[in-house]
């Protein structure tokens, strides 16, 4: 991110803002977080996915969704552990 964002890296490195946080959820958790956000008194028709968001914004907790299996390569992990290649593929899908 650092080398694509200039401000991005301005950022980390002068430690306003901390290293992304990224994992993988569990298959069903987008159906899951819908059904949440509708059953909170909310339009359906009114739902639209947010791409970035502040976690403390988030009144739905993803973290419990969160699996430490990659479904690219199969191999477990722990959440937030990328392989170089999948962090170039992410990199390429944010340009």
């Amino acid at each position: 991110m650092c080398e694509l964002n200039r401000e991005y890296a301005d950022k980390r490195k002068s430690g306003r803002l901390r290293p992304l946080s990224i994992g993988v959820l569990q298959s069903g958790t987008f159906q899951t977080f819908r059904s949440d956000w509708v059953a909170k008194g909310r339009r359906e028709a009114q739902f639209k996915i947010v791409a970035v968001q502040h976690r403390w914004e988030l009144e739905f907790d993803f973290e419990a969704y969160v699996t430490s299996e990659s479904p690219e390569s199969g191999a477990a992990g722990s959440p937030g552990e990328l392989t170089t290649e999948q962090v170039d593929k992410l990199q390429s899908n944010l340009m």
